[in-house]
């Protein structure tokens, strides 16, 4: 991450229903979240506070019971 902080990955604006999960790349066994349909949308959202600057990061984005589409799109906001 560039800042230490808080932060919101989705998958808004994708053209098919995601699954969204976050694991540390240098421990890919650990998930730090995992979403499907956030709120009534067919896309994902997480958000993870207290990240530290410099995390990798292992971001997954699939299509839900294998779906797919054309595009994914992966938004990160700081909060």
């Amino acid at each position: 991450m560039p800042e230490t902080g808080s932060y919101s990955f989705s998958t808004s604006g994708s053209n098919f229903d995601t699954v969204l999960q976050i694991r540390h790349l240098s421990n890919t066994s650990s998930v730090m979240g995992c979403n499907d349909d956030y709120g009534s949308n067919l896309y994902s959202k997480i958000t993870l506070t207290g990240l530290v600057k410099g995390v990798k990061l292992l971001i997954i984005i699939e299509g839900y019971a294998g779906e797919y589409g054309n595009y994914a799109r992966l938004n990160i906001v700081k909060n």
